[in-house]
């Protein structure tokens, strides 16, 4: 009976209040910032090896830079070590952090972390997170924001969670401001409208778009990177 009694463990929100960080140093570089990111996901029971989840976002670090432009990173990591589908937030200190090589210095950053069972949910929240921080008014918002509870509220509404989808992240959560998944917007991100891209960075982001559909993940993530580098080389050439 004692067992009968037993309550089920509180599903946990998508974004809590535990795991944003305003304005506090982090450290120097891209990896002290996803470790102290990974530490607070894991100090609110979301991460029971913090560890093996670093490993796994530097890994994904180390094959290609997470910064997206414009002064955001959204590091990812899918791993065993993740209890529960998680985002950690940190606005760091003005003037920011060299995120990657050659990049414009980074002052939002978003961990998304998700079970190693999740399939394609953490790429259904990095294109759906992608696709608001390509908005000035979402960045701006994170920005001014003064308390986490702000930054939660903020995030909530520019991923299309009602309170009840807040509690219980699907992957269909996480994409319905669309409904197509489309990770191509991270790469979309360090451009303006459609118009603008190249022919290459227009069929890398298809290519992007079938592998996700078919599950592919590395091959969606080198699709995206192929598109980023499309995206910039036609930025530097209309600076030059």
């Amino acid at each position: 009976q004692a067992d009968e009694a037993t309550e089920s463990p509180a599903v946990l929100p998508l974004l809590g209040t535990s795991t944003i960080s305003l304005d506090e140093p982090l450290g120097q570089d891209s990896e002290a910032v996803i470790k102290s990111l990974v530490s607070l996901a894991a100090a609110d029971g979301r991460i029971n090896d913090a560890a093996v989840v670093t490993d796994a976002a530097l890994v994904r670090e180390s094959q290609h830079s997470t910064g997206v432009g414009h002064g955001v990173a959204i590091p990812h990591a899918r791993s065993a070590g993740v209890t529960t589908p998680t985002l950690a937030f940190a606005r760091l200190p003005e003037g920011g952090l060299t995120w990657g090589t050659g990049e414009d210095p980074t002052t939002l950053a978003f961990l998304i972390a998700v079970p190693d069972d999740a399939g394609k949910q953490h790429l259904k929240l990095l294109s759906t997170l992608a696709r608001s921080l390509m908005k000035k008014d979402f960045k701006a918002a994170l920005r001014e924001a003064e308390t986490p509870e702000q930054i939660v509220e903020i995030v909530n509404r520019a991923l299309g969670l009602d309170d009840a989808a807040a509690q219980q992240p699907t992957q269909d959560a996480a994409a319905q401001q669309d409904g197509s998944g489309d990770a191509s917007a991270t790469a979309s991100s360090d451009s303006g409208s459609e118009s603008e891209m190249s022919q290459e960075a227009k069929d890398a982001i298809e290519t992007a778009k079938a592998a996700l559909e078919a599950g592919d993940e590395k091959a969606c993530m080198d699709a995206v990177e192929e598109a980023r580098k499309s995206l910039r080389e036609t930025a530097a050439d209309k600076n030059s």
